[in-house]
């Protein structure tokens, strides 16, 4: 006969929950709740009052949401899910695809992939090792490298997406200990500064569409003095035949400028790298920092940035993370000097 310790046993225990609504199965404990096998029908929600929910299911589990109020939400199998919220929530292994990612303290994906709309927690942890896409990843932590496609900031994509900011903000609300640790916009921008609020309910496109288009560029590859005279004013011709020919002088630049330019640089080596040509806006960005217009850089990046935005849109092209970065350290800098 065969030893009763070596067998699984199916036990439901007193409180436990197993209701049936019309858009699918509740299941719920006081307690751990914690899933191997296979559930076939479709599952409105997995949660837990007090303890943590362990789901390890190899065969894809729907459902709606999983959440725990006091615990810890473990995924170590193949999830499919709304939304998924917890005190702290593990990606060990597995496939975790969800529109929202919702920890109090702590997500950590450690191994396995993601796919998933927004990663909120006050810190976020991401191992090398995780494969997918985080659309926008929210946290007071620096990321670090990753392999994920995404990372954008909730700044960043609200600016992409403003159509999208009812959504997030509900999602946001939920955690008041990330929101309220939050700076404030006006000290540690996330992201190039937004445009008009007027600008916001209108599309990119009509965004770029009102955006000044580029002066000329002269010759040499400095702006022409058509196009840097102030309005209203003729531009002052010179009697260059008079002059003897100078040699030229290499201007004088501050000690930020070589950051700013290692960092435009890093920009293009993202496009170069892969083969693709450098989009027209990073190279008007490139020529207003090697011409020194530091002013005109700090007001017109969200302009270029939107333009960015909209020439990925129409060409395809991924959106790389240290595009994204580089944007947010030439802001921090211009904010700090210029």
């Amino acid at each position: 006969m065969a030893d009763p310790k070596q067998r699984a046993v199916l036990e439901i225990p007193e409180g436990a929950v197993f209701e049936m609504e019309a858009d699918g199965l509740v299941l719920g404990f006081k307690d751990d709740v914690i899933i191997r096998g296979n559930i076939s029908h479709r599952i409105k929600k997995i949660f837990s009052e007090m303890g943590s929910i362990e789901l390890r299911s190899s065969s894809e589990l729907v459902v709606e949401t999983v959440e725990t109020k006091k615990g810890h939400v473990i995924i170590a199998g193949a999830v499919r899910a709304k939304s998924v919220k917890g005190t702290k929530i593990t990606l060990i292994e597995g496939h975790l695809s969800a529109r929202s990612v919702n920890a109090e303290t702590q997500i950590n994906l450690q191994g396995g992939v993601i796919e998933a709309d927004l990663v909120m927690s006050p810190d976020v942890q991401v191992s090398q090792t995780v494969r997918g896409r985080a659309t926008v990843i929210e946290c007071q932590n620096e990321l670090g490298p990753h392999q994920l496609k995404g990372g954008f900031k909730m700044a960043e994509f609200l600016e992409m997406m403003p159509s999208a900011q009812k959504v997030i903000q509900s999602e946001a609300s939920g955690m008041p200990q990330l929101m309220a640790a939050r700076p404030a916009p006006a000290a540690a921008p996330a992201a190039p500064a937004p445009v008009a609020s007027a600008a916001w309910t209108a599309t990119v496109r009509e965004a770029v569409e009102e955006t000044a288009p580029a002066p000329p560029m002269a010759a040499d590859g400095g702006a022409s003095e058509e196009a840097t005279a102030a309005p209203g004013e003729e531009p002052v011709a010179e009697n260059w035949a008079a002059e003897e020919p100078a040699a030229p002088v290499a201007p004088e630049r501050p000690p930020f400028h070589a950051g700013l330019a290692e960092m435009c640089e890093q920009i293009s080596r993202v496009y170069e790298q892969q083969k693709f040509a450098v989009p027209p806006p990073v190279q008007r960005l490139v020529q207003l920092v090697d011409a020194g217009e530091y002013a005109s850089v700090k007001g017109q990046l969200t302009a270029i940035w939107n333009q960015l935005i909209q020439y990925h849109k129409e060409s395809k092209l991924p959106f790389a993370v240290k595009t994204t970065q580089m944007f947010q350290s030439i802001q921090r800098t211009l904010a700090q000097h210029a």
